[in-house]
């Protein structure tokens, strides 16, 4: 994981960062024939009750709206999106896959769009599905802004593309962070962040108002046209990275 560090503050970004190397069966597979590999050999399900299975846009978008408490919402199907699904203030969602079915199903997200946004207040664990765009698509895999929180536990962030005329527009909520743009709470427990590209933090982009946690899971083959393939950190407070 190839990691850049953007600060001038050192005095409150010290901390000790770890590093260990991917296990030898994931660096050697590709995007495709690597995904279906990945999720169905580990089991990427939710252990405990499921609130709500659904199988199209439609039925996930009113799941979110409906969630109440802690909610799980199992994909039954890969779904594609038109439009970015929000998770609002005062929810917290668990996406993960029907544990009927033995893969990761797929969120796709509409062209030149994120695919998900945490907005703040809000909150989304990854627990089991793919996060990805079309071949031939553009856009990012999740935008985690201020006050917002993502964790990831298990599943994948892959094939999320921002595209190079996109950079220097001087709006980095638009050219950065491929596989994830960090402006909140991200932790990273488990998982894989692959095969993204942007500007800067192909995999993942930590602003300086996000904090970011990883302690297991792979960020791996990402590349980014400038600085920090795997992960991009601004002028953090909070950033701590026990492995990888």
């Amino acid at each position: 994981m190839n990691i850049n560090v953007k600060s001038n503050l050192h005095n409150h970004c010290s901390g000790k960062v770890l590093f260990c190397v991917a296990v030898l069966f994931v660096m050697v597979l590709v995007l495709a024939p690597f995904v279906a590999e990945f999720s169905n050999n580990i089991s990427p399900f939710v252990s405990g009750a499921t609130d709500k299975v659904i199988s199209n846009e439609v039925e996930l978008r009113n799941a979110v709206k409906n969630a109440a408490g802690s909610s799980v919402i199992a994909l039954d199907k890969d779904i594609t999106l038109t439009e970015p699904l929000v998770i609002p203030a005062k929810k917290d969602v668990t996406l993960t896959s029907n544990n009927d079915n033995d893969k990761f199903f797929k969120l796709i997200g509409a062209n030149n769009q994120t695919t998900i946004m945490v907005n703040d207040g809000g909150a989304l664990t990854l627990a089991g599905i793919v996060v990805t765009h079309n071949s031939g698509s553009t856009g990012r895999g999740v935008t985690v802004n201020q006050g917002g929180k993502l964790t990831m536990s298990m599943g994948i962030i892959a094939g999320n593309i921002i595209p190079s005329e996109r950079i220097f527009v001087g709006d980095k909520d638009r050219e950065d962070g491929g596989g994830v743009y960090n402006c909140g709470s991200f932790s990273m427990s488990g998982g894989l962040i692959a095969n993204n590209t942007a500007a800067h933090g192909g995999g993942v982009h930590v602003s300086h108002w996000g904090s970011f946690r990883l302690s297991g899971g792979c960020i791996i083959n990402n590349e980014a046209y400038y600085t920090g393939a795997g992960v991009e950190v601004e002028y953090c407070f909070d950033r701590i990275i026990n492995k990888c």
